[in-house]
């Protein structure tokens, strides 16, 4: 639910804000495997 507002605002905040946009990618990428050690301990 969370990723749908922010994909959606991404593109917008990139123009006048290209920070937020490798912010959100660093925790995706740190999420992913936190999601993967609980389904697989």
């Amino acid at each position: 639910m969370h990723y749908a507002p922010s994909v959606a605002a991404s593109p917008e905040v990139k123009p006048f804000n290209p920070a937020p946009p490798p912010a959100l990618k660093h925790i995706e990428q740190y999420q992913q495997p936190t999601l993967a050690s609980h389904l697989y301990p």
